[in-house]
């Protein structure tokens, strides 16, 4: 692709606050980072979900802002076409060296494919930074529609091994850069102190999802029996959630403390603060942005084995791993852990803060950018 009279400008397409949830949080950290180093346009969402799609209240923080100026641009409703052909219209006029789209389910296929189609035929190449490669409730239309727009991609950003292995697979010979999601250094901290319970005060944060095995974990607690073990479960419920929803409401009680709503900032700081550590029992997981945000409060994490919590946890320093569905290696762990040992952990974490900051995954980025602006365009349009 050429790339004459273009800078180094990149041109972000993602969510950012005031819109809830982590990958919002992931758009403004790159955005800042990349801001620190070149030059980056964001592309936001002024209309994120339908009401009728999303499953709280609001996928609006009430506590967030939004960002006005340093270059963000809250332009794409997610009902409006019209607003997907302006966008893609504003990233040409901007002449970007490449345009970084935020990738995590289908929903946004039909804005993302035009605009992609309509970056690409203007010699603008797009690099999908893929959270998801596919939903993780997939099915073989998703499947279908998911591999036509990573077929635009003339790069791909991922957080495991496990895409990485399935896009080289998919897409051979296509630049992929993979690391792990940076470290949360910048999160609030809490205006107030929760005092710690028994010998062992475990967190599960997060939306309450199928795939997200809450139910192993209090399978897990059921089989331990250990009355000095406590665990707070803080996030809005999905709707295919209400049997575990209801198991919890029925587990409630003096060693049990829930929080299935969203959870603002002061009260999540609090909450990190107060936890030993967090538990991640994943039936499968393609990153977490809970994993980074436990390190940003120095907690390790106790996490099932699969995809890219492989990437994020370093076993022995970080947290420890057990195999996905197994409630009883679970309980096992739990039962041999103490607080001294995850006063270990916690030091490793600290570690590992150092040298996976934003700024190296920008820099990253911004080196992924350069090369799919310089090289020749080889791959098939699909």
């Amino acid at each position: 692709m050429k790339c004459d009279g273009r800078g180094n400008t990149i041109a972000l397409i993602g969510p950012m606050p005031p819109h809830r949830g982590g990958i919002a949080q992931y758009g403004l950290r790159l955005h800042q980072a990349l801001r620190a180093g070149s030059d980056a346009t964001t592309f936001a969402f002024k209309r994120q979900y339908p009401v009728w799609l999303y499953p709280g209240e609001s996928d609006i923080d009430p506590d967030g802002e939004r960002i006005e100026g340093d270059n963000v641009r809250y332009s794409i409703d997610s009902l409006n076409p019209l607003s997907w052909i302006s966008t893609a219209h504003a990233i040409v006029a901007l002449r970007p060296i490449a345009a970084v789209m935020q990738w995590w389910t289908v929903f946004w296929w039909p804005a993302f494919m035009l605009i992609a189609l309509r970056l690409r035929s203007k010699g603008i190449p797009v690099i999908l930074l893929c959270h998801n490669v596919v939903d993780h409730e997939s099915s073989s239309w998703k499947e279908w529609l998911s591999t036509r727009m990573l077929g635009l991609a003339d790069g791909f950003v991922v957080h495991s091994r496990e895409h990485r292995s399935l896009l080289e697979a998919r897409f051979p010979g296509r630049p992929i850069m993979q690391a792990p999601i940076p470290t949360y250094e910048d999160h609030a901290q809490s205006s107030h102190r929760l005092e710690k319970r028994g010998r062992l005060d475990l967190l599960f944060f997060g939306f309450l999802r199928p795939y997200k095995g809450l139910d192993v974990l209090l399978d897990a607690l059921e089989l331990l029996g250990d009355r000095e073990v406590y665990l707070t479960v803080a996030g809005e419920a999905w709707d295919d959630c209400s049997d575990t929803v209801e198991r919890l409401r029925r587990m409630e009680g003096n060693n049990l403390e829930l929080h299935l709503e969203f959870v603002p900032g002061d009260l999540a700081a609090a909450l990190f603060e107060r936890a030993d550590a967090v538990v991640l029992p994943y039936e499968k997981a393609s990153g977490s942005a809970v994993v980074a945000l436990a390190y940003n409060f120095d907690k390790p994490v106790v996490a099932s084995r699969v995809g890219g919590l492989l990437d994020a946890v370093v076993e022995g320093e970080t947290g420890v791993f057990f195999s996905p569905g197994n409630p009883r290696e679970l309980a096992d762990i739990l039962s041999n852990l103490d607080r001294s040992r995850l006063a270990e952990l916690a030091r490793g974490v600290a570690q590992y803060r150092s040298s996976h900051g934003w700024s190296q995954f920008a820099d990253a980025v911004g080196k992924l950018a350069q090369e799919v602006a310089h090289a020749p365009n080889k791959h098939a349009r699909s």
